[in-house]
């Protein structure tokens, strides 16, 4: 699913957060330098339990952007939430288990920290709790900010809930969250879109995978980003399963250790019929 008619949406829940309150200082275009760049990753134990895992920022900085992983899960775990707390110290994620998992798994979070530029914060958007799958929830950076990392977290889930999308538009201005039941919905959840904004960065642009990953039926898939131009650091990554429907668990949205900063993907088809489909990765950069 994709957001702006990229994607057809059928029965989706497209919701839009609108942050007209906001007060901005400054224009946005006026171009601020982004620097103290570090990756911190929190984890947890390998075991069969439901897992949350806190990445927390050292000193003064703050998330720029937030990523995680699961190791082990096979497409039987769910990558539940990826979520920068409010005052954008940490980020926490949480694996929980769709059906039975031969062996034991863990869950990482990735805080994507840097000093704080100007005008940073975290903007959300909650799409209420309903039947109704799959949905889309968006939130949208006020005035001239723009996008520097995301987030994104399911509501009760329970583990038959699968993220879909967690796209940055090539714009930097919203952040795009999907997700789809797995099979016959048999219970209410919601959705929530976190964009982490700022001022603009001098130089600041959306880098995708080029290509995506094949359209087929094997699993999982993987797939990098480009690397970011010379000059510049990553803030962000998204990710997105096109044609997965319900039937494809990502469960990895990270940062690579390839030289230059990517965004690494990777999804699993779940074992409820997945048809063809691929896998695509963004980064955030910028300077």
């Amino acid at each position: 699913m994709r957001a702006k008619g990229r994607r057809a949406l059928a029965a989706a829940a497209v919701a839009v957060a609108l942050s007209a309150a906001a007060v901005v200082v400054g224009p946005g275009s006026a171009g601020y330098a982004v620097s103290g760049r570090v990756n911190v990753y929190g984890g947890t134990p390998m075991n069969s339990d439901p897992k949350d895992a806190v990445a927390t920022c050292p000193g003064d900085t703050k998330v720029l952007g937030g990523a995680g992983y699961i190791s082990n899960g096979f497409g039987d775990v769910v990558l539940d939430r990826i979520v920068p707390n409010a005052d954008l110290t940490s980020v926490s994620v949480r694996g929980l288990e769709h059906g039975g998992v031969a062996g034991a798994w863990s869950a990482t979070a990735v805080a994507m920290c840097g000093d704080p530029v100007l005008n940073l914060r975290r903007v959300s958007y909650e799409l209420p709790r309903s039947w109704t799958s799959p949905k889309n929830a968006v939130a949208y950076c006020p005035g001239n900010l723009s996008v520097y990392g995301l987030g994104a977290q399911i509501v009760d889930g329970r583990g038959d809930v699968v993220l879909d999308d967690l796209e940055i538009s090539d714009d930097l201005s919203f952040v795009n969250v999907g997700a789809y039941q797995v099979g016959d919905p048999n219970h209410a959840w919601g959705l929530v879109a976190y964009a982490i904004c700022g001022n603009r960065a001098t130089t600041m642009e959306r880098v995708v995978a080029s290509p995506a990953s094949g359209s087929d039926n094997a699993s999982p898939k993987s797939v990098h980003s480009a690397s970011c131009p010379a000059g510049t650091t990553q803030t962000g990554v998204g990710g997105e399963v096109s044609g997965g429907r319900g039937a494809v668990t990502l469960d990895e949205l990270t940062v690579s250790a390839v030289a230059g900063g990517v965004a690494q993907v990777r999804a699993h088809d779940n074992g409820t019929g997945a048809g063809p489909w691929n896998v695509l990765s963004y980064s955030v950069c910028a300077a």
